[in-house]
């Protein structure tokens, strides 16, 4: 009689990821980023390794306090200029005693490292996409480099559907989705009335806010002067400009211009963003091209409706958010009726948008799928 004993099968081994990025502010990118690879981290998928290259003098304190807080390992290297030799040739040497089993690139320069590193590191490249940006030819040459060696990526990830025409038909066949999850933010501290006051706003009128970088793709001039158009149905309305760039100084002429600049508040980067929701009634988004806003994820979760401009990947999100309003065109008339008729949206609508939000747009359903790519990929290598 031959006797059968149970076999235990081993514990899958982690996947060694490692993550190029020259970003170290937390903005969303970088939440998205964290919650993920804490996830994977703690479900025993990956062991991530971030390699992040800084210039000089430049702050990382908050970026390594959020990789130390979450037990992610880190390297961070000081680069002197923008085309300093040393970060590359520092990747190169720790590519023989990292041994990853994938890189995952976020941005045109980590796109330039991988392309350079690629062959001796012999292991499955994965490309984040998100997004392109205007703003002048350098940045916009930057952009179609980064497009161009996504191309020689193993897979391109994008989080939102509809950026087909951003790349090479060749291409298009790398792309997956995996769509951002809801990342929460500090809870305020403050009551809506003191967040209001402290920005010199103490009516009792409604409050439309914007959040984003002041630059021409996230569309804060259309912004300002939907804005005028509102102010003329909402005689104490008043606005709440969240973020900095280089549009600052001509959006104050606009709104100044346009008879709105006394009740326009610019608040530069805020930390606690959280707040800025809680003082606000109606986030407007007037984008000329998005990809996935995290902004739009943020309101839904802090039960603020959304007035968008339908372009990139809003309209997809917004199939599922009932307290998101689009825009029918980016003419600023279209950008204010779509916000004023997010102000009209009550409670109990942005209470069940919130409940479908965390439904839809979950981090561990962002995290499984990103588990089935980095598995397939390593069976596929192997």
């Amino acid at each position: 009689m031959k006797l059968s004993f149970p076999v235990e099968e081993p514990e899958p081994r982690r996947l060694r990821l490692l993550v190029l990025l020259t970003h170290i502010r937390p903005t969303g990118l970088v939440r998205q980023l964290l919650e993920s690879l804490s996830l994977l981290d703690a479900g025993g998928v990956v062991e991530p390794i971030v390699y992040c290259v800084a210039r000089d003098g430049a702050d990382t304190g908050p970026l390594q306090l959020e990789l130390t807080q979450r037990g992610i390992a880190f390297e961070i290297v000081r680069e002197r200029g923008p085309f300093d030799p040393a970060p590359l040739r520092a990747l190169r040497s720790r590519l023989t005693q990292l041994r990853p089993d994938l890189m995952q690139t976020h941005g045109y320069k980590p796109t330039a490292y991988a392309l350079l590193v690629r062959r001796e590191a012999a292991v499955p490249w994965i490309a984040f996409y998100h997004g392109r940006t205007a703003t002048d030819w350098r940045v916009r040459l930057y952009h179609a480099f980064d497009r161009w060696g996504m191309g020689r990526a193993d897979t391109i990830i994008t989080v939102a559907e509809g950026v087909d025409e951003h790349f090479a038909p060749a291409d298009r066949n790398r792309l997956r989705v995996v769509p951002n999850g809801v990342v929460a933010l500090e809870p305020p501290i403050r009551e809506a009335s003191a967040i209001r006051k402290g920005f010199g706003i103490e009516g009792p009128g409604p409050v439309v806010g914007f959040v984003g970088r002041l630059s021409e793709e996230k569309g804060p001039d259309l912004f300002v002067e939907a804005y005028a158009h509102l102010a003329r149905e909402y005689p104490t309305i008043s606005a709440l400009i969240v973020g900095d760039g280089p549009m600052r100084a001509d959006l104050e002429r606009q709104a100044t211009s346009l008879g709105v600049g006394q009740s326009t508040r610019f608040t530069g980067h805020v930390a606690r963003v959280s707040e800025m929701y809680r003082a606000m009634d109606v986030l407007l988004i007037s984008s000329r091209s998005e990809v996935f806003p995290n902004v739009l994820l943020e309101a839904v979760d802090a039960c603020v409706p959304v007035a968008a401009t339908r372009v990139g990947g809003i309209p997809g999100v917004a199939a599922d958010l009932v307290s998101v309003v689009l825009a029918d065109s980016l003419v600023p008339a279209a950008i204010a009726r779509a916000g004023n008729e997010a102000l009209q949206i009550d409670r109990s609508r942005c209470v069940a948008a919130r409940e479908q939000l965390h439904d839809t747009y979950s981090q561990q359903r962002r995290a499984e799928a990103l588990a089935g790519i980095y598995t397939e990929l390593t069976r596929v290598s192997q």
